[in-house]
């Protein structure tokens, strides 16, 4: 398993830190910025 940063939209200043719930693409998938 590898690790990667992802930057995410600011959800406040309260909260420091997001966990991804449901990964929706498969490993190799090729994925571009919105």
């Amino acid at each position: 398993m590898s690790v990667l940063e992802m930057k995410v939209p600011s959800p406040g200043e309260s909260i420091t830190e997001v966990e991804i719930a449901t990964w929706l693409v498969k490993d190799g998938d090729y994925v571009e910025k919105d």
